[in-house]
């Protein structure tokens, strides 16, 4: 089995599905604009893990925050993680949903220990983080190339 710091490096994105399969506070909103909001607030944040940073990219607006890895086991790793400029380049929608699910988005982005749990699901990677009463899935993305490499014909 690989080792699980090698498991995060790449790029995950935000599944919305999936956390609303989990979401309390989602089942309980009353259908309207306030569920609309709050759903908005998932399925588009990307997080890209490399060696020493992490990546966190919203609304078309990227941070890089750097990251350590504190402990980890066989399928989860706690990192920890500072994040206190990101609340700041968040949409003012995107904030105010947070804090009608009753999350303060200054404390939630606070510099702090994160567990990232890892699960498997018909061939596809998944982690997701409890937040408190929130618990965000994340699916890993497939890479993709930007250019391809050709091979050259025998014999030129």
């Amino acid at each position: 089995m690989e080792p699980i710091q090698k498991r995060l490096l790449g790029t995950w994105k935000s599944d919305r599905q999936r956390t609303f399969r989990t979401s309390n506070t989602y089942r309980r909103l009353p259908p309207g604009a306030r569920k609309r909001r709050y759903a908005a607030i998932f399925g588009e944040f990307v997080l890209r893990f490399t060696p020493k940073f992490c990546y966190q990219t919203s609304d078309d607006k990227t941070h890089k925050d750097r990251y350590d890895v504190v402990a980890e086991d066989d399928d989860s790793i706690t990192l920890r993680c500072c994040s206190d400029q990101f609340v700041k380049t968040l949409d003012p929608l995107v904030l105010e949903g947070l804090e009608y699910a009753l999350f303060d988005p200054e404390s939630l982005f606070a510099p702090k220990l994160l567990r990232f749990h890892f699960e498997r699901f018909r061939g596809q990677d998944f982690f997701w983080i409890d937040y408190g009463g929130l618990c965000e899935w994340f699916k890993k993305q497939r890479p993709t190339s930007r250019w391809r490499r050709t091979r050259c014909p025998a014999g030129s």
